[in-house]
């Protein structure tokens, strides 16, 4: 399912747009809030950006959301669990719930949230299923795949730094298993990024 960008563009025009409550425009970054902040229970407009969400016990990430988006929208789902990466930097605004309840309901945007809402869940509970593969050679087959799949992770992103970000393994544990994949030609890495991909084996 790809990202509904019509629709949050059309419920952010609207708020930002609207007289009837301030929408104050701030940024956030790692070094201007305490460290392990919750994302509370206000609904979050990003604007542009990134925000990260870690599990707050493990520092698992859960997932990197990029602007424009609209988070929080079902009360509790994120606020107790998870909080924010301090590599996370986005500019944002935030709305008390009942407010912005209120306007959706006043402007008739409910069919809109229910495709971004349609959108957050498989999105979400796609990364809940990665964070329950039990073995480290899961974890980096997964996104092995996941970066093999994307023209822009290929030339983009570190094989290596690109997994141990998002799970908090070591990079030792990391760089072992590409080593032995590349080792028995499943793979090709050049400085660091994925070149080519075989079908990989299912147990390590």
């Amino acid at each position: 399912m790809e990202k509904p960008h019509q629709q949050i563009n059309t419920v952010m025009t609207t708020l930002i747009t609207s007289t009837a409550f301030p929408s104050d425009i701030y940024s956030f970054s790692a070094h201007a809030v305490r460290e392990g902040q919750h994302i509370g229970d206000n609904v979050f407009i990003i604007i542009e950006g990134k925000m990260s969400l870690r599990n707050q016990h493990n520092q698992l990430l859960l997932v990197d959301v990029y602007g424009p988006y609209i988070l929080n929208l079902i009360p509790d789902i994120l606020s107790r669990t998870y909080i924010i990466g301090e590599e996370s930097q986005f500019s944002y605004i935030s709305y008390p719930r009942n407010v912005f309840y209120s306007h959706i309901d006043h402007h008739n945007l409910w069919p809109e949230i229910f495709d971004i809402l349609s959108y957050s869940s498989i999105h979400l509970g796609e990364q809940l299923e990665i964070m329950k593969l039990r073995s480290l050679y899961e974890v980096v087959k997964y996104y092995l795949i996941k970066i093999n799949d994307s023209d822009v992770l290929r030339d983009r992103e570190n094989i290596c730094n690109y997994i141990t970000s998002r799970t908090g393994y070591s990079k030792s544990g990391v760089m072992t298993i590409l080593k032995e994949l590349k080792k028995g030609g499943y793979l090709g890495i050049a400085n660091g990024k994925l070149r080519w991909l075989k079908t990989l084996p299912l147990k390590f």
